[in-house]
């Protein structure tokens, strides 16, 4: 075989597996821009997912608030019950991982408050609704702390909200914990027992960070 067409055959071979390789780099590029197509499709998805959830939710908590307010409390229990369904729905929503970032969230409890206005608001009626939550809302699995007291009449500044008599603060460790409360035999005996007394009451839960 002649010097030329050793020479030849190196150059296309040179060729052909600078051509394998500029065709690996373009595969990677193209599995790159799909992964980051992909994403972006999914973040779109959830974000509308998650606006929907939230417009409906808004609605359930407008006809919850209404119950409450019309003493209701049938109504606003069986409400309450479909909300949380529809927000352990939301909550399947998940980001996808990007793999991006390697820091750990900060694990949330979840504080539930309410706040009781009484038409009996007597001293012995206050005192009944305490211990009443103390018989069937303390000690639930997952409970964190557990505080209930009357309003201090000592603090009565504008700022002060003097729209109830007996308030009850449930920190729970997580979502689950305080879903499970909602449901539990005990809770509903509880509304069971105090509902006639009761003329509002308010709910907030939050995310808390300690």
């Amino acid at each position: 075989m002649s010097r030329i067409t050793v020479s030849f055959a190196l150059g296309v071979a040179l060729l052909i597996g600078a051509d394998a390789l500029d065709g690996d780099k373009f595969l990677e590029k193209a599995d790159e821009r799909f992964e980051q197509g992909l994403e972006r499709a999914q973040e779109s998805y959830q974000k509308a997912a998650r606006d929907a959830y939230e417009t409906r939710l808004k609605t359930y908590r407008s006809i919850l608030a209404a119950a409450t307010k019309a003493g209701d409390f049938d109504r606003a229990t069986a409400v309450k019950t479909r909300i949380l369904e529809i927000e352990a729905e939301q909550a399947q929503i998940g980001d996808r991982p990007s793999g991006r970032s390697t820091k750990r969230p900060k694990e949330r409890l979840l504080s539930h408050t309410c706040y009781f206005s009484l038409r009996d608001n007597s001293d012995t009626a206050r005192q009944k609704l305490i211990d009443a939550c103390r018989k069937y809302l303390k000690d639930h699995p997952g409970t964190v702390s557990f505080a209930v007291g009357t309003r201090d009449f000592d603090l009565s500044r504008d700022i002060n909200d003097k729209d109830f008599d007996v308030s009850l603060q449930i920190v729970f460790k997580d979502r689950k914990s305080h879903d499970a409360y909602h449901t539990a035999e005990r809770h509903k005996q509880f509304v069971e027992e105090c509902r006639d007394n009761l003329k509002k009451v308010r709910v907030f839960d939050s995310d808390v960070v300690p």
